[in-house]
């Protein structure tokens, strides 16, 4: 079904990423499918190489690179890469998935507040964009696999 798995990991949130990972990790085994860790450093509207021009700017990036690796290393089982992007949140992972050929985007969502009402947020604009299919997964709900399973194992 999917063979490249992309997921969007916000570093700087590390109570997201664990959620986000599992399920993208238990789609993986489930497809045969390889991930892609990605985390976006930088959001102006610039482009990556003026935005990230100093020293202390790539120094972030790096620090990013090192952070997503340290999460790829919990995943196991399934070949998984790791991409830091650069400049507008979904921007940068549409163009990563599309550079990487992903054929499945996993993103996280938060429960909505009154700033989803009045402006559209990362992951509406990926999903209108993105050039696959597109998986908004609420982060206070369980893991979408999961869900499956347990569907599955009541209904027998």
């Amino acid at each position: 079904m999917f063979k490249t798995i992309l997921v969007a990991v916000d570093v700087d949130d590390p109570a997201s990423a664990p959620a986000a990972i599992a399920a993208g990790e238990e789609l993986a085994h489930c497809c045969g499918a390889r991930l892609i860790l990605c985390t976006v450093a930088g959001t102006g509207g610039a482009g990556f190489e003026e935005c990230w021009t100093t020293i202390a700017a790539r120094g972030a990036v790096d620090q990013a690179r090192v952070r997503l690796a340290a999460l790829a290393d919990t995943v196991r089982g399934v070949p998984v890469t790791v991409e830091v992007a650069g400049g507008p949140v979904a921007s940068a992972l549409v163009e990563t998935a599309r550079r990487t050929e992903a054929d499945l985007i996993l993103i996280s969502a938060h429960a909505p507040g009154l700033a989803d009402l009045l402006f559209e947020s990362d992951d509406v604009r990926v999903a209108r964009r993105a050039p696959c299919s597109v998986l908004v997964m609420r982060a206070d709900l369980p893991a979408p696999v999961a869900m499956a399973q347990a569907a599955a194992a009541t209904a027998v």
